[in-house]
């Protein structure tokens, strides 16, 4: 499961980042839109924003984060930190995943 997450959420980012000087725009799935939904759900924008500003230190608001969506064009050092971010919450499903694996219930 993790390396079909992993694999998903690379292909996505590494086809949206191709097209970023390009005309020619990829599905809707590799969209930060998507990326940015699948890490926070509907406040994706709002979300992503806040924890690229956190990392960073770069001033950057929601309506920022949108215009991505809207040009589908994102910023190469962008690129990066949500490539890390989804790294990280990769990481922390994953360990949550395997303590859920290890629960196990009884009849009582």
């Amino acid at each position: 499961m993790k390396k079909l997450l992993l694999a998903g959420a690379s292909l996505a980012l590494a086809g949206y980042f191709a097209c970023r000087k390009s005309k020619n725009v990829p599905d809707d799935e590799l969209g930060v839109k998507s990326i940015g939904m699948a890490l926070y759900g509907e406040d994706w924008a709002s979300s992503l924003a806040q924890n690229i500003k956190q990392s960073t230190g770069i001033s950057l608001s929601k309506k920022d984060v949108e215009e991505w969506h809207k040009s589908r064009k994102i910023p190469f050092w962008a690129f990066e930190e949500i490539r890390d971010i989804a790294r990280q919450r990769l990481e922390r499903l994953d360990v949550i995943y395997s303590k859920l694996n290890d629960i196990r219930f009884t009849e009582t």
